[in-house]
């Protein structure tokens, strides 16, 4: 998925984030879930489309080590 801008949802000051891989593979992940509180210019879109957070935000699920999340509702692929 790319991104020209940063979604809406994502403009705010708390993101709920989840792994998504529960979706797809049950077995491997129960469904993490966490929250962070941010602001707005953590989330940022690169010239190629492609989104980035700042540091303290989690890119990857602690409990299966996968990378496609969901914040806010967004999802966001981070595997290359």
């Amino acid at each position: 998925m790319s991104f020209e801008r940063v979604p809406e949802e994502l403009r705010t000051d708390h993101l709920a984030i989840r792994c998504m891989i529960h979706e797809y593979e049950p077995d491997l992940c129960d469904g993490w879930l966490t929250s962070v509180e941010i602001d707005p210019s953590d989330v940022k879109v690169d010239g190629y489309d492609r989104i980035y957070f700042a540091d303290h935000i989690p890119t990857e699920c602690p409990e299966c080590g996968d990378r496609v999340l969901e914040y806010n509702g967004v999802e966001v692929n981070f595997h290359a």
